[in-house]
C-alpha cells in the first residue's frame, strides 16, 4: 500500500503562550502545499522503518511513523508487524508538517490495509497524541 503525504505552510503565525504539555498556543491558518513524501506500507515479520531521499535527524526507533503502528498496538493486539520504507522529498524541521503529515498517513493507512475500522474522530484523537497538527493531515 502506498500513500502520499503532503507537507503544509503556516499562512501567518502568531503564539499566544506555553502550554503545560510544552507545545506552544497558535493562531495560524494551514494551507496544504502539493509536495510529498511517499510511504509505502509491507507486511513483515518484525516492525521496522526505511528511508531513503533527504535525511531525518534521530534514530528510527524515533521515527512518527514507526510511533503510530506503536500506537495503534496497544489497542490493536492483532496489528501485525508491518515494514514501511519512506521517500523522503520534504525537509524534516523546515516547519511544513512533513513528519507530522506521515504519522497521520500511516494511521491511516494501517487502519485501511487491517480493516481497523476506525472512525474518523477516533483516527483524529490518535492523530493528536502523535502531534498537535497530526490531524491537519487527516
Amino acid at each position: 500500500m502506498i500513500r502520499f503525504s503532503n507537507c503544509k505552510i503556516n499562512i501567518g503565525l502568531y503564539i499566544t503562550g506555553k502550554r503545560p504539555d510544552g507545545y506552544h498556543s497558535i493562531e495560524t491558518i494551514f494551507y496544504p502545499l502539493p509536495v510529498y513524501d511517499v510511504l509505502e506500507l509491507t507486511e513483515s515479520n518484525e516492525n521496522n522503518i526505511s528511508v531513503l531521499g533527504l535525511p531525518i535527524p534521530g534514530g528510527s526507533e524515533n521515527n512518527i511513523v514507526l510511533k503510530a503502528w506503536q500506537l495503534l498496538k496497544k489497542d490493536f493486539n492483532n496489528l501485525p508487524p508491518v515494514h514501511f520504507h519512506l521517500l523522503k522529498n520534504i525537509p524534516a524541521g523546515a516547519g511544513l508538517g512533513a513528519g507530522s503529515a506521515n504519522g497521520a498517513y500511516a494511521l491511516k493507512a494501517l487502519n485501511e490495509k487491517y480493516h481497523l475500522n476506525i472512525s474518523t474522530n477516533e483516527l483524529i484523537n490518535y492523530a493528536l497524541q502523535l502531534g498537535s497538527d497530526c490531524p491537519f493531515s487527516l
